[in-house]
């Protein structure tokens, strides 16, 4: 996903290679409620936890944050 790209930008350095894509996405990261789990290739414990608000087949609001630590599935 494109939006996966975007946020992944503000989290780290360029080399952090996160899996954008929705087939690579993890279920969770620790103590995370909802969402999904954007996880870093080459940082084991670096992940972004991200959720969509979807209206109308759209993504209407992306609320995301830092994990804890890595993703889990």
């Amino acid at each position: 996903m494109m939006i996966n790209n975007a946020i992944s930008r503000w989290y780290s350095h360029s080399d952090a290679k996160f899996k954008t894509r929705v087939r690579e996405m993890y279920k969770s990261s620790p103590l995370q409620k909802k969402g999904q789990c954007i996880q870093s290739s080459k940082y084991p414990a670096m992940g972004i936890t991200i959720d969509y608000l979807i209206e109308k087949d759209s993504i209407k609001e992306v609320i995301h944050g830092g994990s804890v630590s890595g993703c889990t599935n």
